[in-house]
């Protein structure tokens, strides 16, 4: 599988976490001997690092290290990225100011090379700001390689001699952003905005810390977690009342939520296999449920339609509840994908206004999409309240761990039941209707020892 991927292809670049400490005398003379190279390769610096300062310009060259060697373990060519903005280093345990003297060091040194990044800005006017860009590539030189392997450390050892400390806690998890924007086939995300503090959002930042400061008392195996932010969408509509978007994300470029299914379903909490309870249809089940039509997505599967692959009907229906016209062509980026998936897809033989005629044939509740009131910002909305309103429910009644993957909740084995129970009801009081919940499990040798 790994020899059919281009990994050093700047798209496939791995976000440095910065977040690893060495745990071996091995990693710790790396670090120390390391730190010492490049701080003699700082040309421009008058005063030595002495104690602490010296203690953490190592320990930063250490994390950085590690994260570059990890990202080699796919492919020596492999780039790793970071945001190089004082901001994006809020929450990491290497300051920005380490960060930028390891990297120009190494760099001088030739231990790694760098492919700077960019950003373009866009006005819009009306208050419209948006932009896009690329953050700045690292990644390591063979001579980092041979620095490391003089060591001991190679990217097959690294996870012996470093662990990972998960930084603190998203100090501000509440997040407010503006409507995105388009222009022609790009699309650019919504800025962050301020918002007036409430009572309202006092209360929603209270219940994602509430989940945070629990969630870090649990061990998560298998997968990293670095706690929650809710994100709500389209705050420069005005009057904002808290209710378009607002699902919980995982911070960091290498969740969990980040991980496929399978990988996911080899998660382990507290020690014990998981189980993920996922949602069928979600968006479908809640428009039904709101407009009084009876859907029942366990006696038939809503993307079952004759002549068009599932996969083709489901990509369509995502596309168009996201939008707020009908497309008059496949997003190339939805070609792509389906172009490859294991299916190989080739959306030229299903010309999308065809293909659109015969989903809204199975799906007649998407047959004024255009013209309907609700968007997707207000079912993922909902969504999100029965999903959260189900992990609150499981951390104060039942003291149990959850994990969110949106549509979906992943728990400890023996809780599947409870959780599938009071997800039903979230979906029963927020739309009126009963979703048809899929319980799935991995392949564990001991699985009846969890009943």
């Amino acid at each position: 599988m790994n020899e059919q991927i281009d990994w050093s292809n700047t798209e496939r670049a791995r976000l440095m976490g910065l977040d690893y400490t060495p745990i071996t005398p091995t990693a710790a003379a790396l670090c120390e001997t390391l730190g010492d190279t490049l701080a003699a390769l700082e040309t421009h610096r008058k005063n030595q690092r002495r104690g602490k300062r010296k203690k953490t310009f190592n320990e930063a060259a250490g994390a950085i290290v590690a994260d570059l060697l990890t990202a080699a373990q796919h492919d020596p060519r492999r780039w790793s990225y970071r945001l190089l903005t004082t901001a994006s280093f809020t929450d990491a345990l290497v300051s920005y100011t380490d960060f930028k003297s390891v990297l120009k060091a190494a760099e001088a040194g030739h231990l790694i090379e760098k492919q700077p990044g960019h950003y373009r800005r866009f006005d819009f006017g009306d208050g419209m700001i948006a932009g896009t860009g690329v953050a700045t590539r690292f990644r390591a030189r063979p001579e980092l390689f041979t620095f490391a392997g003089s060591h001991g450390l190679t990217p097959e050892t690294v996870d012996e001699h470093f662990e990972r400390r998960l930084p603190m806690l998203p100090p501000k998890p509440l997040v407010l952003r503006g409507s995105s924007t388009r222009m022609r086939q790009a699309k650019f995300k919504g800025r962050t905005l301020p918002f007036e503090r409430t009572a309202q959002t006092d209360q929603i930042e209270r219940d994602v810390h509430d989940l945070n400061r629990f969630l870090a008392d649990h061990n998560i195996q298998g997968g990293v977690h670095r706690g929650y932010r809710r994100i709500f969408n389209q705050g420069d509509r005005k009057p904002y009342r808290w209710d378009k978007g607002g699902r919980l994300y995982s911070t960091g470029d290498d969740s969990y939520q980040t991980l496929k299914k399978a990988q996911r379903l080899e998660m382990m909490l507290d020690g014990e296999p998981v189980a993920e309870v996922d949602i069928r249809a979600s968006y479908l089940t809640l428009l039904h449920g709101l407009n009084r039509i009876p859907f029942n997505a366990a006696e038939r599967d809503p993307y079952d339609v004759d002549g068009v692959p599932r996969s083709v009907v489901k990509a369509w229906v995502t596309m168009t509840i996201g939008h707020t016209k009908w497309h008059a062509r496949w997003p190339t980026q939805v070609a792509e994908d389906l172009r490859d998936s294991k299916e190989r897809i080739d959306l030229k033989q299903y010309p999308v206004k065809q293909t659109a005629a015969r989903i809204l044939e199975a799906l007649p509740i998407l047959k004024d999409w255009p013209t309907q009131a609700l968007t997707a910002f207000d079912l993922m909305y909902l969504e999100s309240e029965a999903v959260i309103g189900t992990m609150l429910e499981l951390m104060r009644e039942h003291d149990l761990p959850s994990l969110s993957v949106h549509d979906s909740l992943i728990v400890p084995i023996r809780s599947m039941n409870e959780a599938r129970g009071i997800l039903e009801r979230r979906y029963r009081e927020i739309a009126g209707i009963i979703p048809y919940l899929r319980i799935e499990l991995a392949p564990h040798p001991h699985l009846a020892a969890w009943f």
